[in-house]
C-alpha cells in the first residue's frame, strides 16, 4: 500500500499552485492538493477529541469555514500574482 501524502504537503502544493502558469502543471499541483486533503477527516477527528463537548459543533463549523476561506484566499492570490497564461473566453 502506498503512503498517503500528509495534509501539510497539500499546503506546499497549494503554494506552488500560486506560481504555476501552465494549465497542465496547475492541474497536477491541484491534484496533489486533493491527495493531501484526503487525510483531512482524520485531522478533524483528532482535533475534536481534545475539544470540550459543549464547544465541538461551533468549533467544527469555524474550522471548516476558515478552511474554505483559506482556499479562496489561495486561489485569489494566485490570480493576482500571476494571471493565467492561457486565453480566457
Amino acid at each position: 500500500m502506498l503512503p498517503r501524502p500528509a495534509p501539510e504537503h497539500a499546503g506546499h502544493a497549494g503554494c506552488v499552485t500560486c506560481a504555476e502558469r501552465a494549465p497542465q502543471f496547475l492541474l497536477v499541483f491541484r491534484g496533489l492538493v486533493g491527495l493531501g486533503l484526503g487525510g483531512a477527516p482524520v485531522a478533524f477527528a483528532l482535533y475534536l477529541e481534545f475539544v470540550p463537548s459543549r464547544h465541538r459543533g461551533a468549533l467544527l463549523v469555524a474550522l471548516q469555514a476558515f478552511w474554505t476561506v483559506g482556499s479562496i484566499v489561495e486561489v485569489r492570490g494566485r490570480l493576482v500574482s500571476a494571471p493565467p497564461a492561457w486565453p480566457r473566453d
